[in-house]
C-alpha cells in the first residue's frame, strides 16, 4: 500500500480500527452511471448565489433547458454503458436497489466521480474520494464517500472470466449483487483480495 493511501484513509478510522490494505481504484467501464433521478442533488458551492445580468439570464435559460438535456444525457449514458459492457464485460449485477447498485449511486453523489481509494480495515470497507476542486492541484479534501461493514461483503473476487482487465476485482455483497473495480496495478488487486480473505 502506498503511503499516500495510508495518509488519506487513516484520519477516517475509528479508535482501535486497523487499516489492512488500500489502493486507488475506479469503477469498470462496463458499470453504467446511475439515472439522475436516483442521485442526490449536488451540494451548492460557495459561488452558488443568484447572479444578475446576462450571466443570470443564461443560468435561468439553462434551468428551463436542463430537463431536456438531462433526458438526452440519460440516453447517452445507457448507450455508452451498453457499449462499454460489450467491450469490457459486465461490471454490475443486481440493479440499483441492491447493495452494489447503492455503492455506485453513492460514488456518483456529490463527487460525480467513479474513482477513489478503496480501503479495507479489520471492521469496514471504505471508499475515500478527493473532493478538492480541480483547479487546486496540490491540495486535497478527502471524504468517506461510502462505507460498509465487512460482514456486508461476501468476497473480493479476482480473475473474472471474459475480461481483459488484469487489475479487476469484483466486490461481491451478501445479497448476491456485485460491482467491478479496477486497480492500475494487478499486484494491488491481489493484495486487496488477500487482505479480505485473510
Amino acid at each position: 500500500m502506498f503511503e499516500s493511501v495510508r495518509m488519506a484513509v487513516e484520519p477516517f478510522l475509528d479508535e482501535g480500527e486497523r487499516l489492512l490494505e488500500g489502493a486507488a481504484v475506479s469503477l469498470l467501464p462496463g458499470v453504467p452511471q446511475p439515472p439522475h433521478e436516483l442521485r442526490a442533488p449536488r451540494r451548492p458551492t460557495a459561488a452558488a448565489g443568484r447572479p444578475a445580468g446576462p450571466i443570470g439570464f443564461l443560468a435561468r435559460v439553462g434551468a428551463v433547458v436542463n430537463p431536456l438535456s438531462t433526458a438526452a444525457e440519460g440516453v447517452e449514458d445507457r448507450v455508452t454503458g451498453a457499449l462499454n459492457g460489450a467491450l469490457h464485460g459486465e461490471g454490475l449485477s443486481g440493479g440499483w436497489q441492491s447493495a452494489a447498485g447503492r455503492l455506485v449511486i453513492r460514488l456518483y453523489d456529490d463527487s460525480g466521480t467513479a474513482s477513489g481509494l478503496l480501503a479495507l480495515t479489520d471492521r469496514r470497507v471504505l471508499m475515500v474520494v478527493d473532493q478538492a476542486p480541480i483547479w487546486q492541484l496540490f491540495s486535497s479534501k478527502h471524504v468517506v464517500q461510502w462505507s460498509a461493514a465487512r460482514t456486508e461483503l461476501a468476497e473480493f473476487r479476482r480473475n473474472a472470466k471474459g475480461t481483459r482487465r488484469r487489475g479487476r476485482v469484483d466486490l461481491v455483497f451478501r445479497d448476491g449483487s456485485w460491482v467491478g473495480v479496477n486497480t492500475a496495478n494487478p499486484a494491488n488487486a491481489d493484495l486487496l483480495v488477500t487482505a479480505f480473505s485473510g
